[in-house]
């Protein structure tokens, strides 16, 4: 790339930025409406238990069985409101005085687990005069800190799920954009990388991307509030977590060569019997998959210490490659991310699990993924050189069909093939001398080039054609040989009658057949045979067009 082009490109990035800000401003600034008397009322206090004291819905009574809170609402305060919250793990139902507006008692499939996780709720508070007794009854699933109302308020269900959209977009967005990135470099990997080695490094790269986006979302309502399926949610995050060592470790091992040890196919089993043993243990007993969540840590520990191990035992025996000094530091960071958020789950119990897991795993993919798209766009600039350079050795420069060279490589493969059934076709182009001498030669040229055509266009639709000389020609015809015979004929009849054209000698093409059987035949027993039958075949034609003159 040069220095005006990068420019260009650098130029079109900044643009780039500066509309994802202005895209960002639209979510995160707000411009006065001009409503009036809008209702926007903290809940989150002023609730009161049967016993008459006062209750905070951040720090429920979760012992079992059902509770009960209540609160004194005025019509006059309402005026058309929602009491809107999103809450974990609680089973209730909302009443007014003695009737009931709401009601959550989810079902969930055995596969699921005990629990659905955090879901929003918007409910709508009937209309009515004076004031009414609020009441909440409540069981808990799940005796946590998360288990609770929160955000609790008195306001426009359509406010309430902005504010969820203002709050949580960025971690969406920053999950959408790993998740993406993480998609690219599989479709990368499929398209560039024909390197075996390098096509496992950079498939598994972007599915550990896919597989921490979806895990790192944990704690968006953004998308429960739009599904409706929090369950759901919860076990593809718990899924993630699940696998996740598979991919990690698959990369890290193909890009320090120990892809062959004992102890990659060790992490991927236990990754993979762990991630089988908790649906079978949450299908047929009544446990959950968080209570087994430890195992799946232990797990993800042992594959980060065996992550740097790897790292380490590549730079102790010197071996140098691009990148290295990127992963080193990109896998530092999320190790430091990730133990910081097991740390944060068992000992704080924080509502965003993957806070730093998050930035951790961003700081990672654009690394990383600077690293291997750069790699990759090297060896797809080296793959079409390569390419380019392979087409022109083997292909013929006066009538661009395949070239001698070509023939040769062609007649190393079928040597190896099981099986392989053809027969070789050499043909001799009549009357060539008799064009160059008495035309020129252009027409010889031309004489030449016309007969390329006519043997590639036709025969070419059953097998393979070859320039193998001056005036010499071979097809492997592999399909129906009586079928190819015609095609050629009636090619060479046109090309003949084409004013276009216009050759000024007419096109005859000497040839000779032979089968080759592979394991039966030897490949230049039977080439010489077409050979010595087209020679035949010359002379025949030369006899019956001797008025013509000849070669």
């Amino acid at each position: 790339m040069n220095r005006s082009t990068r420019i260009y490109a650098d130029i079109t990035l900044v643009v780039l930025f500066v509309m994802l800000v202005l895209l960002g401003m639209i979510f995160y600034m707000t411009i006065p409406d001009g409503t009036v008397n809008g209702v926007d009322v903290d809940y989150t206090e002023g609730w009161t238990a049967e016993d008459g004291s006062a209750v905070n819905v951040l720090e429920l009574d979760r012992s079992e069985g059902k509770h009960r809170i209540s609160r004194d609402l005025d019509a006059d305060k309402v005026r058309g409101a929602s009491l809107c919250t999103d809450e974990t793990n609680l089973l209730f139902d909302v009443y007014l005085d003695d009737e009931l507006i709401y009601s959550f008692h989810p079902s969930l499939p055995r596969f699921y687990g005990n629990y659905y996780g955090s879901y929003p709720h918007f409910i709508s508070i009937p209309q009515y005069e004076g004031t009414k007794t609020l009441t909440i009854e409540y069981e808990s699933l799940y005796d946590s800190d998360w288990t609770a109302f929160r955000n609790m308020k008195l306001t426009e269900g359509a406010d309430y799920y902005r504010s969820i959209m203002q709050r949580d977009l960025l971690k969406f967005m920053q999950c959408f954009m790993i998740l993406l990135a993480g998609l690219m470099m599989v479709l990368c990997g499929f398209i560039f990388d024909t390197d075996r080695a390098r096509f496992t490094e950079t498939v598994s790269l972007g599915v550990m991307a896919v597989i921490l986006a979806c895990y790192s979302n944990s704690g968006s309502l953004l998308i429960q509030a739009i599904t409706g399926n929090s369950a759901g949610i919860r076990i593809i995050e718990l899924m993630c977590l699940m696998l996740l060592p598979i991919p990690t470790i698959i990369f890290i091992a193909a890009f320090t060569d120990c892809l062959n040890k004992w102890y990659i196919k060790a992490i991927i089993g236990m990754a993979t019997a762990n991630t089988v043993a908790n649906f079978i243990v949450v299908r047929t007993t009544g446990l959950d998959f968080h209570d087994m969540l430890f195992i799946s840590h232990i797990i993800i520990g042992i594959g980060l210490l065996l992550c740097g191990f790897m790292i380490i035992r590549y730079i102790r025996l010197k071996k140098r490659k691009r990148g290295l000094a990127m992963l080193g530091i990109s896998v530092v960071i999320v190790f430091i991310a990730g133990a910081g958020d097991m740390i944060r789950y068992y000992f704080a119990n924080p509502r965003d699990t993957a806070l730093l897991t998050r930035y951790g795993l961003m700081i990672f993919i654009v690394l990383m993924g600077y690293s291997e798209v750069k790699e990759l766009i090297a060896i797809s600039e080296k793959s079409i050189k390569t390419e380019l350079m392979q087409k022109v050795a083997y292909t013929d420069a006066l009538t661009g069909i395949n070239n001698r060279e070509a023939f040769y490589e062609f007649e190393s493969e079928i040597k190896k093939k099981e099986s392989y059934k053809c027969i070789i076709m050499q043909m001799d182009l009549n009357f060539l001398k008799k064009a160059n001498d008495e035309f020129g030669h252009s027409e010889g040229d031309k004489l030449i080039c016309a007969a390329a055509g006519c043997i590639d266009e036709s025969l070419g639709e059953f097998g393979k054609c070859f320039r193998t000389g001056g005036d010499e020609f071979t097809a492997i015809i592999e399909g129906n040989f009586e079928d190819a015979m015609k095609a050629f004929e009636a090619k060479r009849e046109e090309i003949n009658n084409d004013k276009d054209i216009d050759l000024q000698v007419p096109l005859s093409i000497a040839y000779g057949t032979a089968e080759y059987v592979a394991g039966r035949d030897n490949l230049e027993d039977v080439e010489a045979l077409a050979d010595s039958r087209m020679y035949e075949c010359k002379k025949k034609m030369k006899a019956e067009r001797q008025s013509e003159g000849g070669k």
